[in-house]
């Protein structure tokens, strides 16, 4: 079974990512860790709990749509630094342990909500 790794937070309901999760589905047998960093948005108060709380609504919406259409998926909530998220994740799998990482961003030009 081939493991991905997901890394998206505004993304993560999008059709885009969706479609490219049930391509990789047709590929074969799969299963898809979500990493869903943190995210502060823009304004400049926002608190730790507030940020975590999002993350973890949003990753639960994802995990609970993508199990309805058939995807084995887990996640978790990550550091607000993607690469830092993707890394610490990768770190504790050990070498290996995906065999693809996706990572969906927001189109250029897209403002940040």
């Amino acid at each position: 079974m081939r493991r991905y790794l997901v890394v998206a937070h505004q993304t993560l309901g999008s059709a885009e990512l969706f479609e490219v999760l049930r391509d990789r589905m047709a590929r074969g047998p799969a299963c898809f860790h979500i990493v869903v960093p943190e995210h502060h948005g823009v304004g400049l108060v926002w608190t730790e709990g507030q940020t975590r709380a999002e993350a973890k609504r949003r990753l639960e919406e994802a995990r609970l749509r993508f199990l309805a259409e058939g995807l084995a998926v887990d996640g978790e909530v990550g550091d607000t630094n993607p690469v830092y998220a993707a890394t610490t994740v990768l770190r504790r799998e050990g070498d290996g342990a995906f065999d693809e990482i996706i990572i969906s961003t927001l189109p250029l030009g897209v403002p940040i909500s």
